[in-house]
């Protein structure tokens, strides 16, 4: 992790000198084609605190198990390539860290509107709709974790002007994971009504309000809810549902709000769900979270169809963020005891130069599953350089 420490900060400090600037490889027919890379690296810490809700002894059997291990490794190595015409454009992305495929997609202008074939990322989650390159913190919320669509294949249509915006979607099964046959269908609206904006769309004072819904048939009549204590590496996932058998029917409500005032951004997202079962109690897990970003140096926020980007560093020296979140997830409901969790989170964010990032959280978790109470605190640092 050192090495690749040292090798990001000389690429930022000699490198590209922009808020986010792609390699420009050529011109190869009606394309303009470029390439784009972004590499994160983590290390997670772990105070435990595990007991159980009785109170009696631990057996060291019981404390092996829900002991959360420290860790140290490559979060991301995104290799992207990318072809724009002028009135479509296609992306084929890759991780080589995680083996498996990114954005694999053909899109093209209809209209006012864009049609959308190949895989991507459903329309689930401001949080998760969101590039990766933009997080505000090491890992994001717990519901993220655990509702999160994520990318599948599929055909998307999308619209809007700059003060709305929607996308509608069918999906089936994901590249990697041809047995993943989740057929189903998701919709997100957006909608500004408080919309001031300037010409490079920084939000000078906007408010941002959000619906979505993603309806599938589950895969094999199982749905399984599971999220770690937001540390990516963590070896024990807090809340796990197991199996829950039975279920014919997914449906996932999403409500989101964010608030900009320049350098300032406030932003929360609830998610309800609904499992349907055939024989049994319906499943309906949910959480939310709240999140406060403030840019110290100054920087506003960038506000665009729906989504928001962080802004490039005003000073050569490069920008400084400080971050809070807190998040709530329940997992336990008909006669399912997934567990639940609510963590506080406080960091800060460091951007040195344009494409040098480094990232500080620390978590105090309160979590239960089962008979066991787990209570860490969770140390993250992040290294990441993207091009």
């Amino acid at each position: 992790m050192k090495k690749l420490i040292k090798t990001c900060a000389l690429i930022s400090a000699f490198g590209i000198n922009s808020a986010y600037a792609q390699l420009n490889i050529d011109v190869i027919g009606p394309y303009e084609i470029n390439f784009e890379g972004l590499f994160q690296a983590d290390t997670n810490r772990f105070n435990n605190d595990v007991r159980l809700l009785s109170n009696a002894p631990l057996s060291a059997t019981q404390r092996i198990s829900q002991t959360l291990l420290d860790d140290s490794n490559m979060r991301r190595a995104e290799l992207i390539l990318r072809g724009k015409g002028e009135a479509d454009d296609f992306i084929i992305g890759f991780d080589a860290r995680q083996n498996r495929w990114l954005d694999v997609n053909y899109r093209r202008r209809v209209g006012a509107q864009f049609l959308r074939i190949g895989q991507t990322k459903q329309p689930n989650s401001l949080e998760e709709l969101t590039s990766s390159r933009h997080n505000d913190f090491v890992a994001k919320a717990g519901i993220t974790s655990a509702f999160a669509i994520a990318r599948r294949v599929g055909a998307e249509l999308a619209g809007g002007t700059d003060r709305w915006a929607y996308q509608v979607s069918a999906f089936t099964r994901e590249l990697d994971n041809p047995g993943q046959r989740s057929n189903g269908f998701g919709g997100r609206v957006t909608y500004a009504p408080i919309y001031k904006i300037n010409e490079t769309f920084e939000a000078l004072h906007a408010v941002h309000l959000g619906l979505s819904l993603i309806k599938f048939n589950p895969t094999d009549n199982l749905v399984r809810l599971s999220a770690r204590p937001e540390a990516d590496f963590a070896n024990i996932r807090l809340i796990d549902s197991a199996n829950v058998t039975d279920a014919d029917d997914a449906r996932q409500y999403g409500l989101e709000a964010a608030y900009f005032l320049k350098n300032l951004k406030l932003q929360a997202e609830y998610v309800d769900a609904d499992y349907s079962r055939k024989t049994r109690p319906d499943y309906s897990p949910e959480g939310y979270y709240l999140s406060a970003v403030y840019n110290v140096t100054g920087e506003k926020f960038v506000y665009r169809n729906g989504l928001f980007v962080t802004p490039a560093p005003l000073n050569f020296s490069g920008m400084v963020q400080l971050t809070a979140r807190y998040s709530h997830l329940n997992a336990n409901s008909g006669g399912i005891f997934g567990g639940k969790q609510d963590i506080a989170t406080i960091g800060a964010n460091l951007y040195l130069r344009n494409n040098f990032k480094l990232m500080l959280n620390q978590s105090f978790v309160d979590g239960e599953r089962g008979v066991f109470s787990n209570d860490p605190n969770v140390l993250e640092f992040r290294a990441q350089f993207h091009f």
